[in-house]
């Protein structure tokens, strides 16, 4: 069978029915052969007049015009390759019954326009409203299989089936069809609001003055071509009422030329909505109508039409499901970065502001972010769900920034508080002053506490100076003065536990001077509340953008009835407004695309740029994935003695820190009450890994002979770290390791010398005070130690003993550093005399967390693995959070012991 087409001209007119007119009476006078060459001529003029959107031959008008069994069904990806989409779609057919030879035999193909063009409305009632609604499937199908993948939206309204009469389409994924079809009357209304809020964005944002219509911009945009919307109403007039019947007339009259199309089926017997005219809508559709148990076209020839069926149904669910995973992947749309990226880098100043691209907009535009300069648009807040494209969005800010701008006119402080590593490859960023990953809370409140130290610094300058802002001082000055942007991922876990208040305080902190001083923030989360921030935070946030996600937090995000970014449909398709989220200042764009092999390149470029240029500037990093290395503590690392005086207080070595502090955290131990040392926690191995470096700072800070350090290992003989501890001799050269049996023997000596010390304390007051040599009792796993059953009730005297030795001990130069592994155990050993330890590290939770009871019995968090908490005494109110030493520690720790043991003295 011949299938036939239309010129371009024919295509955009709806008088249909007069062209049917002319075929048909060339069926009347002519022959078979004659038709089909007729039809032939047509089809050859159609494809000549498209050849523009076509793929190896194939047009895409093709499949949009071929009867089910066509081999043209047989690959849905031949013509979808290009942007563009055939002007008719095929919706029935019509026999020709000429008074010519065979022509009863002739089907004519029924062509309507669409996209781009018109809409289609069938009228029917009782049992031919079900062929009515196939018939809308049928076309749909067509329209999503000969346009672009992804380029089609389906809307879909049955208020009569709850969603049964176009169950034919429901194989369709939410990317393409929504979360479901629509049928109560609000939903509706809100459907319907928002298509017309979509063709008010595209007339506004896209065609404007430049364009005509939507397929005059599609044909520009390229990549970011804007998806067709075809509104799918089963059954009408159910479920409307004058308010949606009227935004209906609205779409229908107004939504072709903005790519929004309304293919619907009447139900002839249901009263019309109060003051509605089925007439304003036929105007702009194809209509076919009911008329003597069957349709017709509406105003045209006599000849009925046996309107489309769907495809049967395994062709209809391999077909819708080759189109969903087309159209999967074909929702990636990508701007490369390339096309926005500054051909020049370096070349441009901030003195003014700091101004970067983000993507494109419209057609041809570039949409660009500026920070500082006038009016509100100094600080940012950015959200999206997850796989909107953050982190991409996050990628092309950094590197828009550092490719146009040089480390002088930029500083960024990256800090990312999801467990991941997107901001690890800025390690080697010149730009970068700060680069966390998996940050501890901690560490973000460190960081902030920075930015408003440097705030103080930059403000007593402008205060000297008699100047109002970092523009101003740079105009007048000539001396250089970086723009600082802080931009924080998932922000939202610096507010929950202890840092919540705190780090509301300084966020405003910053953002409220901020803009004087040349320091900008972009908070960036995906969960945030708007009760998380002070009011005159969010105030101080002007620019707001979004990605996609839903209406609740489109609204916390852009602000109060801006709803916007719930309507968007692709990743990297977002919302930008530089007013607080005025809803009138939207503006629609497509985040430019990095992969991360794009902006590894990109940060080795501009490294290349700085130390051509002699810069070679490294961030300070914080990795919070990673444990500790001890050889970047400068206590162990330095490995000489203090000259032989006997110090009064001594350092003992930890972990890192989660602050921006680059020296590692450590416990002192002073000679006055509390001069001990816990370990706390169950993970055996972890305090194996904190106790050994701690021990090994200690060795450092003495020459030998002028201290005696004792360590009763009561490890496990068969754990790896028994034999182990020996390491420490190395650091330790007087150390003496003692085992199980020890352990009676070992605290009476140690309780002998105490005795001793108090003595001759006591003779030589007045006279003087003489500092005795410390002694340091380390005991690894105390909750081990087997002491003898008392003769009598109470306790044997060794327990007796060494509570005397934590509880006096200190004064007189003999301290206790001591592991356990919960609380029950180290009370059954020394009661509550643990609280002799000044210092209490907490390796774990359970019960052990009540050995830093901030504040008298605070709540605080457990630490994470690879973490401790460290409580002091003399802060009472304060825990520091340590990140502990690996096992690569270790492995250090007896390579550099041992070759210092080989040095000669």
């Amino acid at each position: 069978m011949a299938c036939f087409g239309a010129s371009d001209d024919m295509a955009t007119s709806l008088d249909w029915h007069l062209f049917v007119d002319r075929v048909m009476e060339k069926a009347r006078e002519a022959d078979r052969k004659t038709v089909e060459e007729a039809l032939g001529s047509i089809e050859a003029s159609f494809r000549e007049t498209h050849q523009g959107e076509t793929k190896a031959g194939s047009p895409l008008w093709a499949r949009s015009m071929a009867d089910w069994s066509s081999a043209d069904w047989s690959d849905l990806t031949s013509s979808l390759a290009r942007v563009g989409v055939a002007g008719i779609v095929k919706a029935g057919s019509m026999p020709l019954s000429g008074d010519g030879p065979d022509s009863k035999d002739l089907v004519l193909p029924v062509a309507v326009p669409l996209l781009g063009r018109a809409n289609l409305v069938v009228k029917a009632t009782g049992e031919l409203m079900e062929k009515a609604n196939t018939a809308l499937q049928a076309t749909a199908i067509r329209l999503l299989s000969s346009v672009l993948p992804g380029k089609v939206r389906i809307v879909g309204i049955d208020s009569v089936g709850l969603g049964a009469a176009l169950s034919e389409l429901l194989p369709l994924s939410e990317q393409i069809k929504g979360p479901k079809f629509w049928h109560e009357e609000k939903e509706i209304v809100k459907v319907l609001q928002d298509l017309t809020s979509h063709m008010a964005m595209v007339q506004q944002k896209y065609l404007k003055n430049e364009y005509s219509s939507i397929d005059e911009y599609n044909l520009k945009a390229q990549e970011i071509a804007e998806p067709y919307r075809v509104l799918l109403v089963a059954g009408f007039p159910a479920g409307f009422n004058q308010e949606s019947a009227q935004r209906l007339i609205s779409i229908a009259q107004n939504g072709p030329q903005l790519g929004v199309h309304v293919l619907m089926s009447v139900d002839t017997a249901r009263k019309l909505p109060y003051d509605f005219a089925l007439d304003d809508i036929e105007r702009s559709a194809t209509v076919f109508e009911e008329r003597e148990e069957g349709f017709h076209w509406q105003g045209g020839p006599s000849t009925q039409i046996v309107l489309d069926s769907v495809p049967d149904g395994k062709m209809n669910k391999e077909l819708l499901s080759e189109v969903v995973e087309l159209a999967s992947d074909g929702e990636r749309v990508v701007v490369p970065f390339s096309k926005i990226a500054s051909s020049t880098p370096w070349s441009d100043t901030t003195q003014a502001s700091l101004e970067f691209p983000l993507g494109k907009k419209g057609a041809n535009e570039t949409l660009r972010m500026v920070l500082g300069g006038e009016g509100t648009s100094h600080h940012a807040l950015m959200g999206g769900r997850t796989g909107s494209g953050k982190s991409i969005l996050l990628h092309t800010i950094v590197c828009a920034i550092s490719l146009k701008y040089s480390p002088e006119e930029v500083e960024l402080y990256l800090v990312d508080f999801k467990e991941g590593v997107e901001f690890q490859v800025y390690r080697d960023l010149p730009h970068a002053r700060v680069v966390a990953i998996e940050t501890e809370r901690e560490f973000g409140i460190s960081v902030l506490e920075g930015l408003v130290a440097e705030l103080n610094r930059r403000g007593e300058v402008f205060r000297r100076e008699g100047i109002r802002d970092i523009a101003e001082y740079r105009q007048r000055t000539s001396k250089p003065m970086s723009r600082i942007l802080l931009l924080m991922d998932e922000v939202q876990v610096l507010f929950a536990g202890r840092t919540q208040q705190k780090a509301r305080m300084l966020i405003d902190d910053v953002c409220r001077r901020g803009r004087s001083f040349g320091i900008h923030v972009v908070l960036v989360s995906q969960a945030i509340s708007r009760d998380m921030l002070e009011a005159s935070t969010l105030s101080q946030l002007g620019i707001r953008i979004a990605l996609q996600m839903n209406e609740r937090d489109s609204v916390t995000i852009l602000g109060r009835d801006n709803e916007a970014a719930r309507l968007l449909e692709r990743p990297g398709e977002a919302i930008f407004n530089p007013a607080g989220g005025l809803p009138a200042k939207n503006e629609r764009f497509q985040v430019a695309y990095l992969s991360g092999d794009d902006v590894a390149q990109q940060v080795a470029h501009v490294r290349k740029i700085a130390e051509a240029k002699g810069l070679n500037r490294r961030p300070i990093l914080f990795e919070g994935n990673r444990l500790a290395h001890v050889s970047d503590s400068s206590l162990v690392a330095r490995r000489s003695p203090t000259p032989a005086i006997i110090p009064r207080g001594y350092d003992l070595t930890l972990g890192e820190p989660t602050t921006l502090e680059l020296e590692h955290v450590t416990f002192r131990m002073r000679r006055q009450t509390g001069g001990n040392l816990l370990l706390a926690g169950a993970d055996e191995g972890k305090a194996f890994r904190l106790m050994v470096p701690a021990l090994a700072s200690l060795g450092t800070q003495f020459a030998n002979g002028m201290s005696r350090h004792l360590l009763l290992n009561l490890a496990n003989v068969d754990e790896e770290w028994f034999d182990r501890f020996y390491l420490l001799e190395d650091w330790i050269p007087s150390l003496e390791i003692w085992s199980h049996g020890d352990v009676v023997e070992a605290i009476t000596e140690f309780h002998t010398e105490l005795l001793s010390r108090v003595a001759g304390q006591t003779e030589a007051r007045g006279k003087g005070r003489t500092i005795q040599p410390p002694w340091f009792l380390s005991i690894f796993a105390l909750q081990r130690a087997r002491f003898p059953k008392p003769e009598k009730y109470g306790k044997h005297e060794s327990i007796t003993k060494f509570c005397e030795l934590l509880r006096d001990g200190p004064q007189h130069g003999i301290h206790v550093i001591a592991w356990a592994d919960v609380c029950r155990n180290l009370e059954q050993v020394v009661g509550r005399e643990w609280v002799e330890f000044g210092g209490r590290v907490v390796l774990g939770g359970g019960d052990v967390t009540k050995l830093a009871a901030v504040g008298g019995g605070g709540h605080f968090e457990p630490p994470k693995q690879n973490y401790a908490l460290l409580f002091n005494e003399e802060h009472p109110d304060s825990l520091i959070k340590v990140r502990c030493y690996g096992e690569d520690s270790i492995d250090w720790l007896v390579t550099e012991g041992a070759q210092s043991a080989e040095e000669p003295n």
